[in-house]
C-alpha cells in the first residue's frame, strides 16, 4: 500500500530561471532497439470507459487539431516514432525542456492523455480549461497521496498519463538525471512505460526567456518498456532503464533536428 506521507516528484510549471543552449549533436541516429526484449506479449485493451464527458472529448480533439497546425507552422514540429505508441493505459515519460512540453507530448499521442498540473494553477477560467483537457492537480513538490490515487485511477481505466521524470525543466537544455517514484506507480497500476524526447523546445522557450521564439522542434517516440519488464525490475533498475531509453530518444530527436536545420 502506498505511504500517504511519500511524495512522488514530477514536473510542474515554474517561473523563468537560468537559460542556456542546447548542445550540438551528430546526424547519426542511435539504435533504438528496446534495451530489454519482450518475452511474452502484453495485451493492452482500449479504454472501456473515459474520465472525460463527451463534450470534453470533442473540445480536446478540436484543440488538438488546431494546436497541431499552429505548432507545425510556427515551430516546424515533426514527430518521429509514433508507430511505437500502442493503445491503452501507460505512463508517458519525456524529457523536460520548456513550458511547451506538455502540449508537445499531447500532440505526439493519438489518444487523449492525462496531464499532471500544479494545484495552484486550478484557479478561475484556467482551471476549467486544464480540467477539460484532462489535468490532475498535484502538490508543488510532488504527486502526494491524492495525486497518486487519481493517477492510478486514470491508468487502470486505460488512459495515458504524462510524467516528466526529471522533476523540473532543464536549466541548460541537457537531460537531467531522473527522479524516483514513477516505478512504484507503474508497478501498482500494471502499465508499461513509453519513453519519448523533445529537441529544440529549450531553444524555443528557455527558462530565462519570457516568451517563446520560433525555433524548429523535433520529437522522437521510442519503443515502450513492456509490462513484464516493469514488474521484474526494482525501482533503481527500472529508473536507470527508463533514463537510458529516454536518452536514446533524445539523441535521435537531436540528430533529426540537426539534419533538418542544416
Amino acid at each position: 500500500m502506498i505511504n500517504n506521507e511519500r511524495e512522488f516528484p514530477v514536473s510542474t510549471v515554474s517561473g523563468p530561471e537560468d537559460g542556456g543552449r542546447e548542445p550540438e549533436c551528430s546526424d547519426q541516429v542511435p539504435d533504438l532497439e528496446p534495451a530489454v526484449k519482450k518475452t511474452t506479449p502484453v495485451v493492452r485493451a482500449l479504454p472501456a470507459v473515459s474520465s472525460r464527458s463527451w463534450h470534453a472529448r470533442v473540445f480536446y480533439w478540436g484543440s488538438h487539431l488546431f494546436v497541431s497546425l499552429i505548432f507545425a507552422l510556427l515551430f516546424r514540429l515533426r514527430i518521429a516514432g509514433r508507430e511505437n505508441i500502442p493503445p491503452g493505459g501507460m505512463l508517458v515519460c519525456c524529457n523536460h525542456q520548456s513550458h511547451l512540453d506538455p502540449v508537445l507530448v499531447g500532440l505526439a499521442c493519438r489518444e487523449p492523455i492525462t496531464y499532471l498540473a500544479r494545484d495552484t494553477l486550478f484557479k478561475g477560467w484556467f482551471a476549467k480549461l486544464i480540467t477539460y483537457l484532462g489535468a490532475i492537480p498535484i502538490q508543488r513538490d510532488g504527486l502526494g497521496f491524492a495525486g497518486v490515487k487519481k493517477t492510478l485511477e486514470r491508468l487502470k481505466i486505460g488512459e495515458k498519463v504524462v510524467i516528466f521524470p526529471e522533476g523540473t525543466r532543464s536549466p541548460d537544455g541537457n537531460m537531467q538525471a531522473l527522479k524516483g517514484g514513477l516505478a512504484v506507480i507503474a508497478r501498482r497500476a500494471k502499465v508499461p512505460l513509453l519513453p519519448m524526447a523533445i529537441a529544440g523546445a529549450f531553444d524555443a522557450w528557455p527558462r530565462k526567456q519570457k516568451l517563446p521564439s520560433l525555433k524548429t522542434i523535433q520529437m522522437f517516440v521510442g519503443p515502450p518498456i513492456p509490462l513484464e519488464v516493469v514488474l521484474s525490475l526494482d525501482d533503481d533498475s527500472l529508473t536507470a532503464l527508463l533514463e537510458s531509453e529516454i536518452r536514446k530518444c533524445w539523441d535521435a530527436a537531436r540528430a533529426k533536428r540537426a539534419h533538418r536545420i542544416g
